[in-house]
């Protein structure tokens, strides 16, 4: 078979496909019957493959939300600890232990 392309075998879940980068980029079909990429893209397959483990665990749970919902709040979380701001004059703000 000349000029036959070495195949991977079939996944089960999801799908890895190598850039043009040489970078990894995995996608899936999610419950909600739309298709999900990762948020960024990966160094190696391994990378890929476990982040797609990761997505099946958690559907398998029952405890999925879609990447890009789970994005959105990570940020909002990481702009303010209790995920919003807290209001200006707050009792805490000026506390001084040695008065």
């Amino acid at each position: 078979m000349a000029g036959a392309e070495k195949r991977r075998p079939r996944r089960g879940f999801g799908t890895i496909r190598r850039l043009p980068s040489g970078r990894f980029q995995a996608t899936y079909v999610g419950p909600d019957l739309g298709r999900h990429g990762a948020p960024f893209t990966f160094d190696a397959r391994g990378y890929a493959e476990r982040w797609l483990e990761e997505e099946r665990r958690l559907i398998e749970f029952e405890e999925w939300t879609a990447p890009a919902a789970r994005e959105a709040v990570k940020q909002r979380n990481e702009s303010s600890p209790s995920g919003r701001t807290p209001p200006s004059g707050s009792p805490g703000e000026h506390y001084d232990p040695t008065l």
